[in-house]
């Protein structure tokens, strides 16, 4: 059986090197900075990094506007049509302006219980003017 203690275990060895030797490479480790190169290197990483969140922030500000505009549209005609189903057969064709929407619709009766109710709503967002168009059956009450 074995022994883990054995007592040839081998021990570190020590080198000693003349005090010279070990005061210049302490005085070389101590004073060891962060040189020209390095610091460039970091400033032009972080500028870089700087400008990109900035862009990111621009893109997610303008998306944001063209939500928020295409939601009001959203609302308008949600709107619209339950003016035109709760006034089913006085409904009427017409058009409106909120903020920066546009809206225009047509009523067609179709017969006493029902109208088509067709629309066209337009706003402008950064990257241009945008329209989108509608068209439904609305049941009278």
């Amino acid at each position: 059986m074995k022994s883990f203690d054995s007592p040839r275990r081998k021990t570190p060895r020590v080198i000693s090197l003349p005090v010279r030797i070990v005061r210049v490479m302490t005085c070389k480790i101590a004073r060891r900075g962060c040189t020209l190169v390095e610091v460039i290197i970091a400033v032009i990483v972080f500028t870089t990094g700087a400008l990109a969140l900035a862009a990111g922030s621009a893109v997610v500000a303008r998306e944001m506007h063209a939500s928020r505009v295409r939601a009001e549209a959203g609302r308008l005609i949600a709107s619209r049509l339950e003016i035109v189903q709760s006034t089913c057969p006085l409904a009427r064709s017409g058009s409106e302006t909120q903020g920066s929407v546009r809206s225009e619709w047509t009523v067609v009766p179709l017969d006493s219980n029902s109208v088509r109710l067709a629309g066209n709503v337009s706003y402008v967002l950064p990257r241009g003017p945008r329209a989108e168009t509608y068209s439904t059956i609305v049941a009278c009450r």
